[in-house]
């Protein structure tokens, strides 16, 4: 009987731990030099994108987007409406592509299939990288 509330107690304590760690956000690229940024996009008020990419430096873009943090459980996020999104930035990470959407909705996926993980603090990666654009 002691053995059993011992395991069943190290149980507990693993799903506690790893539910725990699954909670903990974690950071959306390790490494800047490590993102290809390919292109940029700024969807203007009437819902047409505007590709602002050779208007970005890149190198900054990826620094910024280093110092970001998303939730570790992926969501569905589609369908979305494009009057939702103010910027897209696309590229590879680690040789995976990599999107992120900021506007009223905050999130960086791999591949919509598969769902996308939301950004924290992301209104304040909309306004660095809205920033960004406008120096």
């Amino acid at each position: 009987m002691k053995k059993r509330f011992i395991l069943i107690v190290v149980i507990a304590i693993t799903i506690v731990g790893i539910l725990i760690s699954y909670m903990q956000p974690r950071v959306i690229i390790k490494n800047a030099d490590l993102l290809e940024i390919l292109e940029v996009v700024h969807y203007l008020d009437n819902g047409k994108p505007d590709d602002i990419t050779e208007q970005v430096n890149i190198n900054l873009l990826a620094e910024t987007i280093s110092n970001y943090k998303c939730r570790k459980i992926p969501k569905s996020f589609a369908p979305l409406r494009i009057d939702d999104i103010t910027f897209e930035i696309n590229g590879r990470y680690s040789n995976k592509p990599l999107h992120i959407l900021l506007g009223d909705i905050y999130i960086v996926y791999e591949s919509s299939k598969k769902g996308g993980f939301q950004i924290i603090n992301g209104a304040e990666l909309l306004a660095e990288v809205d920033l960004l654009i406008e120096s």
